[in-house]
C-alpha cells in the first residue's frame, strides 16, 4: 500500500506491485508532505500547516477519516516522518520535535505532547539564509535527517536523541557537564507542563532513577511520578511519599536501586529500604531508619551512589563532608558517619 498526494489531494495505491488500484482518500482540506508507517498515516495543511492524522486503520487499509491535530509543543508544522512507533516534525521555527507511541489506538502519538530536540543547525555560520529555503525530515533505521539547500544533518542510528519540554535549554557554555546528578528549579508556573503542572509548591530538587522521578518542594514534601517509558514520557500522575515518620519536612533527598535516603529540618538522616522497589506512599505505612546525628555539625545536601553503598552528607556552611561506612546488604544503614578528608571546601 503506497499513499501519494497528487493535485494536493490523497489518494492511495492497493495491492502492490501486482495492480496497484488507485482509491482516493476524500478529505475536507488541502494536504501536503504526506507520511505513513505500518501503523499511522499523518498530512499537513496547506493553509493551516496543522496535522491531519487517518484513523481506522485497524479497521481498514485505506482507514475510515481524517482528524485534525493540534501538537502540544510545535508551532505550524512544515515537514513531518513517521518511522515506527515514532513522529517526527520540523515546525515554522525550525525546530525539531519529535512523539512517541503512534499506532492504531493512538494515531497521533501517545499522550499528543511532543519532545524539542536540540538543533545543530542553530549555530550554523549561514543560518539566517538556511532559514529561507525549504526543509526536509526523513527518518529510517539509520537515523535521522534533516535536509536543507545542500546540506543533510545526520544523527547517527548508533547513538539517542533526547528530547525535553523545558522551555530554555541549557547554554553551550554548559555542554562540557551537561550530565546533571540534579536540577534545583524554582518559580515553575502551572502551566509548565505535565511534569511539574500539579505541584503547587516550589520545586527545591529534582531526582530520577529507573523509570520515576522524584521531586522534593519547598514544603518539605516529596513526590514520585512512575511508569515512565518511551511511549509514555510523562508517566503517570504524582503521588506524594509518606515521610511524616520522619519528624518534620524534608530539605534534601537521594534515592538509590535499594534505598531512599532523606535529611530533615531536624538535621536528622533518615532512610526507607524499598521492600520488592515499592515506594514509601501514603498509606503503605513506610518504616523508616533514623539514623543519629553528628554533634554541632549541620547538614544541608545528601548524595549518594546508584547501588545505596556509598552516602554523603555535606554542610554548605562549613564546607565539610561526611561518608557513611559500612554500608552492606546486612546492614543497609551503615555504623557511622566519618568525615572526609580533603583539601577543597564543598
Amino acid at each position: 500500500m503506497k499513499y501519494l498526494i497528487i493535485k494536493l489531494k490523497v489518494f492511495v495505491q492497493l495491492c502492490l506491485p501486482e495492480m496497484g488500484i488507485l482509491s482516493r482518500c476524500e478529505t475536507s482540506w488541502l494536504l501536503h508532505s504526506i507520511t505513513a508507517s505500518e501503523l499511522a498515516v499523518w498530512a499537513l495543511q496547506v493553509e493551516s500547516g496543522r496535522l491531519v492524522v487517518r484513523t481506522g486503520l485497524k479497521h481498514s487499509p485505506v482507514g475510515l477519516d481524517w482528524v485534525e491535530i493540534v501538537p502540544h509543543g510545535p508551532t505550524r508544522l512544515i515537514s513531518i516522518c513517521l518511522y515506527g512507533q515514532s513522529g517526527w516534525a520540523i515546525d515554522e521555527k525550525h525546530s525539531l520535535w519529535f512523539t512517541n507511541g503512534v499506532g492504531y489506538q493512538s494515531p497521533f502519538g501517545w499522550t499528543g505532547s511532543w519532545m524539542k530536540v536540540y538543533n545543530p543547525w542553530d549555530v550554523s555560520p549561514d543560518i539566517n539564509r538556511l532559514l529561507t529555503l525549504p526543509w526536509i525530515i526523513r527518518v529510517s533505521s539509520a537515523g535521522v535527517f534533516v535536509c536543507v539547500d545542500n546540506k543533510c544533518y545526520w544523527s547517527s542510528g548508533a547513538s539517542f536523541l533526547s528530547g525535553h519540554r523545558l522551555e530554555h535549554i541549557v547554554r553551550d557554555s554548559f555542554s562540557v557537564d551537561n550530565n546533571f546528578e540534579l536540577i534545583a528549579g524554582g518559580g515553575l508556573k502551572e502551566d509548565f507542563g505535565e511534569y511539574f503542572g500539579l505541584l503547587q509548591k516550589l520545586i527545591i530538587e529534582v531526582s530520577s532513577f529507573d523509570e520515576s522521578v522524584y521531586v522534593l518542594d519547598s514544603s518539605g514534601c516529596i513526590y514520585v511520578k512512575e511508569n515512565i517509558s518511551t511511549v509514555s514520557p510523562f508517566g503517570v500522575d504524582w503521588k506524594i511519599l509518606d515521610t511524616g515518620p520522619c519528624g518534620s519536612p524534608i530539605i534534601s533527598f537521594t534515592v538509590t536501586s535499594v534505598s531512599l535516603w532523606v535529611l530533615t529540618a531536624a538535621n536528622e538522616t533518615c532512610l526507607y529500604v524499598k521492600n520488592e522497589k515499592k515506594e514509601p506512599l501514603v498509606g503503605t505505612n513506610p518504616k523508616w531508619i533514623h539514623l543519629k546525628a553528628l554533634d554541632g555539625c549541620i547538614f544541608d545536601k545528601i548524595r549518594a551512589s546508584s547501588n545505596g553503598m556509598y552516602v554523603w552528607v555535606f554542610s554548605r556552611n562549613s564546607g565539610r563532608a561526611w561518608a557513611r561506612n559500612s554500608i552492606t546488604d546486612v546492614l543497609p544503614s551503615g555504623k557511622s558517619w566519618i568525615e572526609v578528608n580533603c583539601c577543597l571546601k564543598f
